[in-house]
């Protein structure tokens, strides 16, 4: 396999046109072509988890937060861990917010025996409806050519598409060259009205393949822009039976302390997850009806909120909150490509939080 099949994989069990507008999802380093047999997964692409990748001998390092965030304006800025990658051509791809918006979340609820509800802050994502009209002999070579460019993919289902049978009509022009008919005379023929979901990404490169397998001279088209409700962030969940969250998910999480704000809730049922940063969710979290927000950190004006609230908020660490997600995210890589019949090494990189406690 590719480094581009691993993007393309990626994409759809979270497809990077989900990544908010600050991030930097994607390709990171390397080149599409590459090779892709030994594929590393890390949260983090720091110089530890680069160099036990390249000591694995992996084609391609998998992490979570993004190697770049902002533009880089010359290679001197460069960390020497990535200048080394680059020197071993070790590529790099990072699935961040686009993740968190599918995998993150369910993957902390699933460690924490916790049965999902729906998201926390409901998403929506930017798609294009193509639309266009086809001689219904057409109709399926002109299909098979727009999911070849990449239309038609909806989560783990590929080709989707609606067909709607009709009568078309045009008068061809003097000095046109139709499929059917002749120049001058009205021409009526059965067609297929066909649409089909793309990225917005993708409508210059699937205008033109519906321009090469269209057997009109002048095919009929047109995109719309719509927004579909995607997974969105954070999720609310609950236990079949009330638990005492706070001692409840240090256990599950091995935590050895814990750091949280505003009142203690008692033995509840249901709780809001945002692993990482969440505590701009704290008022969400309070109206959706969750008793406790689990999130990774949070700062001293957040906590300040919280007790304002009379709501509790558990920081139990960005490190601890986001690490079972990237075992989700492999396990699905893994069984993705062991359905295409691909023999590809997974190698999980041992990290830890980057604080420290000391005892005075």
């Amino acid at each position: 396999m590719q480094v581009k099949d691993f993007i393309g994989l990626i994409d759809r069990l979270a497809p990077f046109s989900l990544a908010l507008g600050w991030d930097n999802s994607g390709l990171q380093l390397g080149s599409p072509e590459a090779r892709a047999q030994r594929v590393a997964l890390a949260l983090d692409a720091t110089s530890r988890t680069i160099e036990a990748a390249l000591d694995r001998q992996a084609d391609l390092l998998i992490t979570h937060h993004p190697l770049f965030f902002k533009p880089l304006k010359n290679l001197n800025s460069l960390a020497p861990a990535t200048l080394k990658a680059l020197k071993a051509d070790l590529a790099v791809i990072s699935a961040h917010t686009n993740w968190d918006q599918v995998g993150v979340a369910p993957a902390l609820a699933e460690t924490l025996g916790l049965i999902a509800d729906g998201p926390l802050e409901l998403a929506s994502e930017a798609l294009a409806k193509l639309t266009t009209y086809v001689p219904r002999v057409a109709a399926e070579d002109l299909k098979k050519a727009l999911f070849q460019a990449g239309a038609g993919q909806q989560g783990d289902y590929s080709e989707c598409a609606f067909e709607l049978a009709g009568q078309g009509q045009f008068r061809p022009g003097p000095d046109s060259q139709p499929y059917r008919g002749v120049p001058g005379t009205l021409e009526r023929t059965e067609e297929i009205r066909v649409e089909t979901l793309l990225p917005v990404g993708l409508i210059p490169s699937v205008s033109a393949a519906l321009r090469r397998a269209h057997p009109y001279e002048e095919p009929a088209f047109d995109f719309q822009v719509v927004q579909r409700p995607g997974p969105g962030l954070g999720l609310l969940a609950h236990w079949p039976e009330p638990r005492e969250p706070l001692a409840f998910c240090a256990a599950r999480l091995g935590l050895t302390k814990i750091a949280w704000a505003g009142l203690d809730p008692g033995p509840i049922t249901q709780v809001a997850l945002l692993p990482g940063s969440g505590g701009d969710f704290l008022v969400p979290a309070q109206q959706a009806g969750a008793k406790i927000l689990l999130t990774g950190e949070i700062n001293y004006h957040h906590a300040l909120l919280a007790e304002e609230l009379g709501f509790c908020v558990l920081a139990a660490g960005h490190f601890e909150t986001e690490k079972p997600s990237l075992l989700r995210l492999g396990r699905e890589l893994e069984k993705m490509t062991s359905r295409l019949g691909a023999t590809i090494e997974y190698i999980y990189l041992s990290e830890q939080s980057p604080w420290r406690a000391m005892a005075l």
